[in-house]
């Protein structure tokens, strides 16, 4: 296992139209070429596996920071190597279920996401004194 943090995309409910055109913009945002090119823009990974050919450090523009890139790249690829790191903390795994659930209640519930934000800071401020005083 090899935990990357790239950035999440979330669909949201709304037209058929809308839906659609954002399902479509997925679709090419997943094409190895599109997705080369996101990640050489912005230096984050991409699910687009097909993609590892087309990053070079020519089509690379931060030149300092392609090797590094490139070797974690190269791990998240590999089949044979299992690599897991989060937090240490230990309440990491319930401020992770807290905050689906968060997202969850402003995309789906329709709660007001300033209010489920600061809920999910007491939250998990209560989460990691818990979990650091036992």
């Amino acid at each position: 296992t090899l935990q990357v943090f790239v950035p999440s995309i979330i669909l949201v409910p709304s037209t058929p139209e809308k839906q659609l055109a954002s399902w479509l913009f997925l679709k090419f945002l997943t094409t190895p070429e599109a997705a080369a090119q996101w990640s050489a823009g912005s230096g984050y990974f991409n699910p687009s596996i097909s993609s590892r050919e087309l990053l070079t450090a020519e089509t690379f523009p931060n030149q300092d920071l392609f090797p590094y890139f490139d070797a974690a790249n190269a791990l998240q690829n590999n089949p044979d190597i299992a690599i897991y790191n989060s937090p240490n903390v230990p309440s990491y795994n319930t401020v992770r279920n807290l905050v689906a659930e968060a997202v969850s209640a402003v995309t789906v519930g329709g709660e007001d996401p300033q209010a489920v934000a600061e809920r999910l800071q007491e939250q998990a401020n209560e989460a990691h004194e818990e979990s650091m005083a036992g």
